[in-house]
């Protein structure tokens, strides 16, 4: 029998054979990609009586005659992904349909590429694309169309006439909605499209895309392993060196989320969430867990914080605030968050030495270094960066502690995951569940009596750790099983699983974005973004994945399973956080994706050296440096997010303002976020933050002897007190 030729190194194995076996896959693969595509059918029904707006499954009714129109126009916004109107057919009693062939539509790259966050990508004026066909339209009628694609603003179905009507319809990177517009009416309303099923497909079409990105790494990486190119760059460096860089990484990456939160963020709150937190680490450094409920209730309409028998107190749970009251203490409660940021990557690596090897705790060091998400809520006052170092910290300990039978770290990895639980609880959970199921697994295999007592200190670890929540409850909603943010309707319900569906499409179809952040403006689309997605997948698709790899990957699974009932979603900050605590296990995968794409190295180790494939290493150095260029281009993008600023804290310091009252007017969520530095532990400081009310009395009596101000988003003036209301 003919032997098989080998097209890579005896230590990569792959034969012709198995290449082409793997390019009839990404075939297979692309062209089902091309097939699954998620979108938002729309229907309008004109007759006598009235028109009938139908977007799979909500339904406008617009009473009245139907107008007769002359013009159909299509028009779609430029967006990561390619936005197409496509299946449109006008139907007409007695006539045979009529199908529209609508040509795709062309843009020129906008000024700034997309990042797929809702507030940039919006704050940016983009290009629409128009598709337009005279034609007399006479009621009665039908028109049908499909719209897909993901896209921020709305795609248009518009028909001309006396009284014109305009379908807008948002899908993908938002929630799917509908609205509906009868001549220059104002919109008649905005439904939310129930797209469930276009939610499967659209997370089936990412990890399609995401596998045929593998499949081409894969394929391209063994050819180029047949070309008279170096095969290994042999590297001599000491496991000091390797942890003395890894210390260099942890060091840049605080000091790139430092500047962050002081010099894009402006050491501020941007969401309700930080600023809860913010406020209760003050609380808690004066020693309050509640405040009591007085007569200034009406001007402290304050987001997310309860008043409920007699106290009032913040929603969260208290691991986050204890940790920033640390910082408040020192009056830099911003830094508390970058420090998070760079342990946690000094974590990674340790975590990567452990299961790997250290050139690969090395590289997804560097990678999480250089992520735009890691950077940012590393850099925001939001509890991921911490939630994230403690579920590190568990997941380092727990691994190397269960090798080494070490009780002591079995203990402190227990203690770990108990406290974030305390940070965010439900995010604990979801993680620490396949380290359980890992853990068990290896002692059921092993038998050992010894193993079973680890997996007992671990729980019984585990819940010391979190027993801060139990009390913090106990004290503050008077049950220890009743959270502060079930109370605001934040819970887990069945209920809620197609808007947690949704969520998790539109997470996750971020997350090529904001992940990695590589050659983010040479390949701005979403398709080309998500197929580099596939270097997490190269592990398994040659066949190199350890039981490690499965953890890995099951750590990030978690998260979008577990938020599938959740009522909230992340995506109103920095994009998918609510999946930031996971990312470490892709950013490990990544790593190992690249060590796998250049093969295992000569098969004799040479002493004292570390063998670097050549392919490996020239890819990992061009993605880290196509983020780094733009690193901090894209991070300026973020000042003034949220329509928030520090505007507030310059114009209190600017005018020496130490003492007195601070009106906000209007008192929206978004003013008590951009006053979050100047909200007073108690109602009793000196300077005191309070909400404008159609009834200030109690204001005006309480504070007789002090100077009002009054703060409208722009400018802070004096507010001459007024005699009554």
């Amino acid at each position: 029998m003919q032997k098989e030729t080998n097209v890579m190194s005896p230590a990569g194995k792959y034969s012709a054979k198995r290449l082409l076996v793997l390019f009839a896959a990404l075939v297979f693969v692309l062209l089902l990609s091309q097939r699954v595509r998620p979108g938002i059918p729309v229907r309008i029904t004109a007759t006598d009586s009235g028109t009938v707006v139908t977007a799979q499954g909500s339904v406008f009714t617009i009473p009245g005659k139907s107008n007769p129109f002359v013009s159909l126009r299509l028009s779609v916004p430029y967006s990561a992904e390619s936005v197409q109107w496509s299946s449109v057919r006008i139907l007409t009693p007695g006539r045979p349909p009529e199908t529209l062939s609508v040509p795709g539509f062309r843009f020129s790259s906008p000024s700034v590429p997309t990042t797929s966050d809702w507030w940039i990508d919006k704050s940016w004026p983009m290009p629409y694309a128009t598709y337009e066909i005279q034609k007399d339209l006479v009621p009665p009628f039908e028109i049908e169309a499909i719209v897909t694609g993901r896209f921020y603003q709305p795609a248009r179905l518009v028909l001309e006439g006396r009284s014109g009507l305009e379908v807008l319809v948002s899908h993908g990177f938002v929630q799917s909605s509908v609205k509906v517009q009868v001549g220059h009416a104002p919109v008649q309303g905005t439904l939310p499209v129930p797209a469930t099923g276009q939610d499967f497909i659209g997370i089936a079409s990412l990890a399609l895309r995401s596998l045929a990105g593998g499949l081409i790494l894969v394929i391209v990486f063994s050819l180029a392993r047949t070309l008279p190119l170096p095969k290994d760059v042999f590297v001599k460096a000491s496991s000091s060196a390797f942890t003395l860089a890894a210390c260099f990484l942890s060091l840049s990456g605080f000091l790139l989320a430092a500047w962050v939160a002081t010099g894009v963020l402006e050491k501020i709150p941007h969401f309700q969430d930080d600023m809860g937190y913010l406020l209760r680490a003050k609380w808690l450094l004066r020693g309050h867990l509640t405040q009591p409920v007085d007569e200034l209730a009406p001007h402290l309409d304050v987001p997310f914080s309860v008043m409920r028998n007699g106290r009032w107190f913040i929603g969260y749970t208290i691991g986050w605030p204890a940790l920033l009251s640390i910082g408040e203490f020192f009056r830099a409660p911003w830094i508390v968050a970058p420090l998070c940021g760079g342990l946690s990557l000094f974590l990674i690596y340790l975590l990567g030495k452990e299961v790997f090897d250290a050139w690969t705790g090395l590289i997804a060091a560097s990678i999480a270094c250089l992520s735009p998400l890691f950077g940012l809520l590393s850099g925001s006052q939001m509890s991921h960066a911490a939630t994230g170092a403690f579920l590190l910290a568990f997941s380092y300990l727990g691994i190397s502690g269960w090798r080494r039978r070490s009780v002591l770290r079995i203990l402190f990895a227990g203690l770990s995951i108990g406290y974030a639980f305390c940070c965010r609880p439900l995010t604990a959970i979801a993680i620490a569940l396949p380290h359980g199921i890992f853990f068990f697994w290896e002692a059921l295999e092993r038998e050992t009596p010894e193993r079973f007592r680890l997996l007992g200190v671990l729980a019984a670890a585990g819940f010391v750790g979190t027993l801060p929540v139990w009390i913090d409850n106990s004290l503050t909603t008077g049950s220890p099983f009743l959270f502060g943010l079930e109370l605001l309707n934040q819970s887990l319900r069945l209920s809620n699983f197609p808007a947690g569906l949704h969520w998790a499409d539109v997470s996750l179809a971020q997350l090529p974005f904001l992940l990695f952040g590589w050659f983010w403006k040479l390949l701005p689309g979403f398709p080309l973004s998500t197929y580099l997605m596939g270097i997490v997948l190269v592990p398994f698709l040659t066949r190199r994945a350890s039981r490690h790899d499965v953890l890995l990957f099951c750590v990030f699974a978690s998260l979008p399973l577990a938020y599938l009932c959740h009522a909230a979603t992340g995506n109103h900050g920095y994009g998918p956080r609510f999946y930031y605590e996971g990312l470490f296990g892709l950013y490990l995968l990544a790593a190992r994706g690249f060590v796998c794409l250049g093969g295992e190295g000569p098969e004799v180790p040479i002493t004292g050296s570390l063998p670097v494939p050549a392919l490996s290493l020239i890819l990992v150095l061009l993605v880290l440096g196509s983020s780094l260029v733009h690193w901090f281009s894209r991070m300026e993008l973020y000042r003034g997010y949220n329509f928030v600023s520090a505007d507030l804290d310059r114009a209190v310091a600017r005018n020496g303002i130490s003492e007195g009252v601070i009106v906000l007017a209007p008192a929206n969520y978004l003013q008590w976020i951009r006053a979050s530095n100047l909200m007073p532990a108690t109602w009793n400081d000196p300077l005191v933050v309070v909400g404008h009310h159609r009834d200030n009395r109690v204001l005006l009596r309480r504070y007789a002897d002090r100077e009002f101000y009054i703060w409208d988003g722009r400018k802070l003036r004096p507010w001459i007190r007024p005699h009554s209301r």
